[in-house]
């Protein structure tokens, strides 16, 4: 931010000061935003009962850190991959009340179908197929990993808490949990639905950050409220998570998009131009 502020104002970009009515939430180019760095989850407050069987958190379930807060309650429905493609003639929907009701659902795509990458990542997202189940009235949605090259490999069950990141921490509007493989199984082979019962509990961990802002031309004419108004993308923020390409499983800084100075160095290109 230092950087750039330096380049606004080599470029005759001045600070915004009061101008708009900002008061004290600008000091010199920054305006201070507040921001979701993760989730973690608040073990004191989150407890599932499976027909009245209390299940071992982070064992034998665990919450999503996109989840919906609070009581989860309805009985299990098994929709496949819970997959929407009426251009592929797909609907594990098709032929079942979800509403009221918490759905399993595998994670992924199933394999055979045929798909172009982007059609995998599409159908495959996890918060999309919390949205299916959302808009058809479902109470829940749990997911489960159906296939794994080593069925000893213990479950991260969390993993979606421990790479959150503000978007991924975005609530679906549904309560959202994982379930093992294990427990996914029992539920398939009850002889009747099983029933979930009870609360969830996250704890939205925010850090505070700055964007740099300023402004070019007269007063009169920034207070006109027609200003055009020209941005563009600095970083990423804070240390990845769902999307990043890290890899690995440290705690790595994500330095966001390769090409992620080309916007601001346009910016500060534009300001020099106008300010000539």
């Amino acid at each position: 931010e230092a950087y750039v502020a330096e380049m606004f104002e080599k470029a005759g970009v001045r600070e915004m000061g009061q101008l708009y009515g900002f008061g004290e939430e600008i000091k010199g180019y920054e305006h201070e935003v507040e921001f979701v760095r993760g989730v973690e989850l608040d073990e004191s407050k989150t407890s599932l009962k499976a027909d009245w069987r209390q299940l071992k958190t982070k064992e034998e379930y665990a919450p999503a850190a996109f989840s919906k807060q609070g009581g989860i309650a309805g009985k299990i429905i098994d929709v496949g991959y819970g997959v929407v493609a009426p251009e592929l003639g797909i609907d594990d929907y098709e032929g079942k009340s979800v509403k009221g009701r918490i759905v399993l659902v595998r994670k992924r795509v199933a394999s055979g179908l045929g798909l172009s990458p982007a059609q995998s990542a599409t159908y495959g997202d996890l918060r999309y197929k919390a949205f299916l189940a959302r808009e058809r009235g479902a109470a829940g949605i749990a997911f489960w990993e159906p296939e794994l090259v080593d069925e000893k490999k213990p479950e991260d069950l969390l993993v979606s808490i421990n790479t959150s990141n503000s978007v991924v921490a975005a609530d679906a509007g549904i309560p959202a949990i994982f379930v093992s493989r294990k427990i996914a199984r029992e539920w398939l082979g009850a002889t009747k639905p099983v029933s979930l019962s009870g609360n969830i509990a996250l704890d939205h961990k925010k850090i505070t950050t700055s964007n740099v802002v300023g402004i070019m031309g007269s007063d009169e004419a920034c207070r006109s409220g027609r200003p055009i108004v020209i941005g563009a993308h600095l970083d990423h923020l804070g240390y990845g998570g769902e999307g990043s390409l890290e890899t690995g499983f440290t705690k790595t800084v994500h330095h966001g998009a390769d090409d992620n100075a080309s916007g601001v160095a346009t910016m500060i290109e534009v300001a020099r131009n106008v300010g000539a």
